[in-house]
């Protein structure tokens, strides 16, 4: 974005989360498998201990344009919350709880879930374009290089940058 005005996108996708690894209901109505989405959202959002009734529930794409072979894959799930904060709180207690959830929930198929931000199309670019460098990185080396801070670097670099990210505001704060 060039200027500091917020479409109506860009305040929808901050208050929006983005659900992966979610098998697709096998109901024929329609609304009885958009009631299971809606079902599986609440379910996570009760496991991360968050308080807050999901203003919409939907899946993304086309189902009939990209037929699941063999229910290996599924179309992500896209979940707008009543406010900004929300968003914020599931994303925080994902990143803190979300490999235990995933552990809870396997017996329903939610071993390989995963909860992100609701990107741009920029910021999903840019974030393919680092996992595509990243994944080179790793045929090439051998190395387990990872997508860290928005860079690439090798895993066990990781504390290193953690000390360098952490430093860097106050290092700014007092050179200004």
């Amino acid at each position: 974005m060039t200027n500091d005005v917020l479409t109506p996108h860009d305040l929808e996708r901050q208050r929006s989360i983005v659900i992966g690894g979610v098998p697709e209901s096998k109901e024929t109505k329609p609304s009885a498998r958009a009631r299971g989405d809606n079902a599986m959202v609440e379910q996570v959002l009760d496991e991360l201990g968050i308080q807050v009734s999901p203003v919409t529930v939907y899946r993304m794409g086309n189902s009939s344009k990209n037929p699941a072979p063999n229910g290996a894959a599924h179309r992500l799930l896209k979940v707008m919350l009543p406010a900004r904060h929300f968003q914020r709180d599931v994303l925080s207690k994902w990143k803190k709880h979300g490999a235990t959830l995933r552990r809870t929930l396997a017996n329903q198929g939610l071993d390989r879930m995963n909860v992100r931000p609701s990107l741009s199309p920029e910021e999903l670019v840019a974030k393919r374009v680092l996992h595509e460098e990243c994944q080179k990185k790793r045929d090439e080396t051998g190395n387990d290089w990872i997508v860290y801070a928005q860079k690439v670097i090798l895993r066990s670099d990781v504390k290193n940058n953690r000390s360098f990210f952490t430093m860097t505001p106050s290092l700014l704060s007092k050179n200004a």
